[in-house]
């Protein structure tokens, strides 16, 4: 099997924590574990990355906890916990209690519910701040339309690694030529100017280049993405299991981006492997949990 850094994935347990989404979401397990990630694969992808899976913020660091523990099924995995970063008054004591936590590599406070204009605020801007200042990364996870206010908070925190979950969530079925699609793009275009940022070619996006019906709309936006970021910038995430492939993880997803992006294998390892392992420092977790030994 073709070595692949899952760089998004999702686990849960509803009988420990409580994530009001999954109330309305019934077609999804109530328990999501490695051992559900190792059968969607097919086998059990060479790292991970999980990312919380939105319970309620009072246990996020409880959730933070639990994943940690579950990052032991892979050989190099990191955790990406839940921070109040829009709270000045809980910010600082949230990051330090992350710090004991050996595998969180990043954190993330879900921005796509926000009204358009509210990212803007001074409060989150600090909040960046202060992530970058625990040398910490964080996903961002917005909608399209607020890819321009992105690009305004992360210019004003430069010191931050940033990822943008599933290329900021543009609607490819409505195209590349589309005025939704020549905004995201030029969006696009702008945070690709900011050195500090990375994007993850992840969730439905990704797997549809595996569906045929399917993958000439994902195909222009994960092209655009690479031509703009460039690959030591891209990575692949599987959204697991909110996002769930028609074709097996790894292998399919080689092959589909070698032959439908052109990519040489270079450029494949990059995106595949080491752009995850390089912006969530997982080797240093891996080092770290030897020296701890």
């Amino acid at each position: 099997m073709v070595e692949v850094i899952d760089s998004h994935v999702h686990l849960w347990d509803t009988g420990r924590f409580h994530y009001p989404w999954l109330e309305t979401a019934p077609g999804l397990p109530r328990l999501a574990d490695p051992g559900l990630v190792t059968s969607l694969w097919g086998a059990r992808p060479a790292g991970a990355v999980l990312v919380q899976a939105e319970c309620s913020p009072e246990q996020g660091l409880a959730e933070a906890s639990w994943l940690t523990g579950q990052a032991s099924a892979w050989p190099r995995a990191g955790v990406v916990a839940f921070a109040p970063i829009e709270n000045s008054a809980l910010i600082g004591n949230h990051l330090a209690a992350l710090a004991g936590l050996q595998a969180v590599v990043g954190v993330r406070r879900t921005l796509q519910d926000l009204p358009v204009g509210e990212l803007l605020a001074a409060a989150l801007t600090d909040g960046l701040l202060a992530v970058g200042a625990a040398r910490l990364a964080f996903d961002a996870c917005v909608r399209a339309d607020q890819l321009p206010e992105l690009y305004e908070v992360l210019n004003a925190a430069p010191a931050t690694g940033v990822v943008i979950d599933h290329l900021g969530n543009p609607a490819t079925e409505r195209g590349l030529a589309s005025l939704e699609g020549r905004a995201w793009l030029s969006a696009m275009a702008g945070l690709a100017t900011l050195p500090q940022v990375y994007v993850k070619l992840s969730g439905a996006l990704l797997h549809n280049v595996q569906d045929p019906a399917r993958s000439a709309e994902a195909i222009p936006f994960l092209a655009a993405a690479l031509e703009l970021f460039g690959p030591g910038r891209c990575m692949v995430g599987s959204d697991s299991p909110v996002s769930v492939p028609t074709n097996p993880y790894g292998d399919g997803w080689a092959q589909s981006l070698a032959g439908e992006l052109k990519l040489d294998d270079d450029a494949l390892q990059k995106v595949l492997v080491h752009t995850a392992t390089k912006f969530y420092g997982l080797d240093r977790i891996v080092q770290a949990a030897v020296n701890s030994k």
